[in-house]
């Protein structure tokens, strides 16, 4: 379904919590031939829910392609948390919160994309990309 211009994709977490991934629907008719990216990485972190964008220190930008975040809460939504990040790279990346659930997020393109979710201990600590 798409609304506010992003197509939403429902998806289920590592723990079998139903989450929704978002692309801009311009990117989600337009893929394409996928972007290269660099080798897979693992990298930790602490994404805190602050409501704001937060640019990635430069060398957890390059590797993971990821330019910047934003966790915030929602209102008015089944979904009490929603990431935006934005990348330059094509991953398949996995977000790892605090409870150790885990959202999948395969980008083809490069700009925003979004996860819609719910979870007792939403702080992102762990990012994954292969």
């Amino acid at each position: 379904m798409a609304s506010d211009g992003i197509r939403w994709m429902r998806a289920t977490s590592r723990k079998g919590i139903e989450y929704e991934i978002g692309v801009p629907v311009k990117a989600a008719n337009d893929v394409g031939e996928p972007h290269s990216h660099g080798p897979d990485f693992g990298m930790t972190v602490l994404w805190s829910v602050a409501n704001t964008w937060i640019d990635l220190p430069r060398d957890q930008m390059v590797k993971s392609g990821i330019e910047r975040y934003n966790l915030s809460t929602q209102s008015g939504s089944f979904y009490d948390y929603r990431l935006t990040f934005a990348n330059n790279q094509t991953y398949d990346f996995h977000f790892w919160d605090e409870t150790g659930d885990s959202y999948r997020v395969n980008t083809f393109s490069i700009g925003e994309h979004y996860v819609r979710f719910n979870s007792d201990k939403p702080t992102i600590v762990y990012v994954t990309g292969s």
